[in-house]
């Protein structure tokens, strides 16, 4: 699929000089200006696979910059505090039939595990500020308690482009938007700190 790709870019690459070099001509012969003329139309023909490009990096940077953080509202130790009986659960007390997973009706998926932790991860599609629509989405991730429905921690992050790996249209070809979650969160945390804080709370259990 990568050299299909390679291939049909190179042949685009030729069809854009062809045009830019035919308004060049085309402006020549009719006395008009063939600076106007060449850069309008290599405008024109950069225009027509990339022009989301740029409303896509500028809504990337400016979401990670103004939303994307990590929140802690209670930390594993003071959880354990709390529950008397909370304890750090070995890995033999642990099986796959401890995860039960479920759609939401918000379109997130919601993992419940015996361990009393649950976790929702929900991806949201949304507009630009000027109206654009891009490949953006906002990614929201919840660890709360079950039983008690307590938010123990909260994260939000933003990535663009096809990230389920199978292509459903021809933007999802558009390697270029690919943009990975936000590198740096809001309170010097990233997403090596959720994980970690993730897997600690998912240890514990009754």
């Amino acid at each position: 699929m990568g050299f299909v790709i390679v291939v049909a870019l190179g042949l685009y690459l030729l069809l854009a000089i062809g045009v830019v070099a035919w308004a060049i001509n085309y402006a020549r012969k009719n006395g008009k200006s063939t600076k106007r003329w060449g850069w309008g139309a290599g405008l024109v023909m950069w225009l027509i696979p990339f022009w989301d490009w740029l409303p896509t990096v500028a809504t990337h940077q400016y979401y990670c910059a103004t939303e994307a953080g990590f929140w802690v509202y209670k930390t594993p130790e003071q959880w354990m505090k709390e529950n008397p009986k909370m304890r750090v659960l070995d890995y033999s007390e642990k099986n796959s039939d401890d995860f039960l997973m479920e759609k939401t009706p918000d379109g997130g998926n919601k993992t419940s595990f015996s361990t009393r932790a649950t976790s929702n991860i929900k991806y949201t599609k949304f507009v630009t500020p000027i109206l654009v629509v891009t490949k953006n989405r906002r990614l929201e991730e919840f660890l709360f308690d079950e039983k008690q429905k307590n938010l123990l921690v909260k994260r939000i992050t933003f990535q663009s482009g096809n990230i389920s790996g199978a292509p459903n249209d021809l933007s999802d070809y558009k390697f270029w938007i690919n943009l990975s979650q936000c590198d740096g969160d809001i309170g010097n945390t990233d997403k090596t700190t959720w994980q970690k804080t993730f897997n600690e709370f998912l240890r514990l259990g009754e």
